[in-house]
């Protein structure tokens, strides 16, 4: 018998990580005992990996991982770090101005472990050119007695204000965390919720995420082997700018068109009887065209969604979802993966980012063969498209709308296979106010 090991992907796959449109322009800075070193995006994109403090678990999630003896960045702190830093494509060091625009990074974290007698660990945050602008951490007595805590330091001042965003945290929890800063006013999201505002007007700022922690050996009282662990699950970090486009799961790319590879027609697969299609829209935009992410009505109403979907008993005759697929292109941009990230984050799923929202047929075509019940996540103007493809495999009835109201995000569209064909239906969320019973 011939055992074969596998080498597990480079981090750089979990996080997106590399120099082309559509991917996260990071370097890693990791706090070594010796001494403090930054791995370079190019390093990241050959596939650099440690297995002591920055690697790919069995799962294809990415782990920061930090022990108190590390060495600091600078003498402006006193705590180490494993730790993702925003840069440009070439990977030299990259700033934006919080006073104007619009700058947002989010991802999905969950804290494996933390230092015994000081547990807190920063897992995200905006730096400005000398220190912290605002971090997202936890903090507690203990490592059984954790919240998590928002710290900001207002520009120009030189005290914090602390901010209790989450009363309990259980390590080994998922977080959805997103932080968003709009012409110098910061927002944070957990979980699609608007949790805390500050003040974020400063020059010279950048986005980091990881394992930063907030102890050291004085903190454990010389105990050098306590360290943090966090996870980030693979393909939720995301970065984005003003002036700047999206493609994949929501990174920085420059302005202008990204050319996207259109596909040789799909054949058409026979269907078998069993096979449950259906289409949500995307949750709510903002009104800022350049801006392909969720305004603070579409992080709750995904929030809901996850709700929804889990539910111990489903409204009308839906079933749970087997699986998901949420568009990708900068049609959409990031708003269907974001809609989706909840319930995959309560399920324990992953999120298909395969296809282009031009490309629904395909997307289609790839499951209407499959037994299972399969859930399309789209912008609503290609939702048509996605009708159009089932229609092509066998009739549908009764008639389903020529297009998905504009105004609408509170619906799901059902289509199940029968003998006959396929058998439309309209399922209203009613899961935010002003939600509406009827069908479009």
């Amino acid at each position: 018998m011939t055992t074969t090991l596998t080498q597990p992907p480079a981090p750089a796959i979990g996080l997106n990580v590399g120099p082309a449109d559509g991917q996260n322009w990071i370097n890693v800075g990791i706090g070594y005992p010796k001494g403090h070193k930054d791995i370079s995006l190019k390093q990241l994109e050959d596939g650099f990996t440690d297995s002591n403090y920055f690697y790919t678990v069995p799962n294809g999630n990415t782990a920061f991982r930090m022990t108190v003896d590390g060495a600091k960045t600078s003498k402006n702190t006193k705590y180490p770090r494993a730790e993702g830093r925003e840069t440009d494509r070439d990977g030299k060091a990259y700033a934006w101005d919080g006073r104007k625009g619009v700058h947002k990074m989010g991802a999905v974290s969950i804290i494996r472990n933390v230092t015994k007698l000081k547990p807190w660990v920063c897992f995200g945050q905006a730096h400005g050119p000398d220190s912290d602008l605002v971090r997202l951490q936890t903090e507690g007595a203990d490592p059984t007695h954790l919240k998590l805590v928002a710290r900001n330091t207002p520009p120009g001042s030189k005290s914090e204000t602390v901010k209790v965003v989450q009363s309990y945290y259980k390590l080994g929890d998922a977080i959805v965390w997103d932080f968003t800063i709009i012409d110098g006013l910061g927002c944070l999201y957990i979980g699609g919720l608007l949790v805390h505002s500050f003040p974020a007007g400063l020059a010279g700022c950048y986005w980091k995420f990881g394992a930063y922690l907030q102890s050291n050996v004085d903190t454990e009282k010389g105990d050098k082997k306590q360290f943090a662990l966090v996870e980030v699950i693979k393909g939720t970090p995301y970065i984005w700018h003003t002036g700047r486009a999206e493609t994949g799961t929501g990174v920085p790319v420059e302005e202008g068109p990204v050319p996207v590879p259109v596909p040789p027609p799909s054949p058409v697969p026979p269907v078998k009887v069993g096979t449950r299609l259906y289409i949500e829209r995307h949750a709510e935009k903002p009104s800022d065209p350049d801006d392909h992410t969720l305004n603070a009505a579409g992080r709750a109403r995904a929030a809901s969604w996850a709700e929804f979907w889990t539910r111990t008993q489903l409204p009308e005759d839906l079933l749970p979802i087997d699986e998901c697929v949420v568009s990708k292109g900068q049609s959409a941009s990031m708003r269907p993966f974001q809609t989706m990230t909840p319930w995959a984050t309560k399920t324990g799923k992953t999120l298909v980012v395969k296809y282009d929202a031009a490309h629904a047929k395909d997307a289609i075509n790839a499951y209407i063969s499959k037994l299972g019940v399969y859930c399309f996540c789209w912008a609503h103007g290609e939702i048509p498209d996605l009708v159009a493809a089932i229609k092509k495999n066998a009739p549908i009835s009764p008639t389903p709308p020529k297009e998905w109201d504009s105004k609408r995000f509170d619906l799901v569209w059902e289509f199940v296979k029968t003998d006959k064909g396929w058998t439309f239906n309209q399922v209203p969320s009613l899961t935010a106010p002003g939600d509406s019973a009827k069908d479009m």
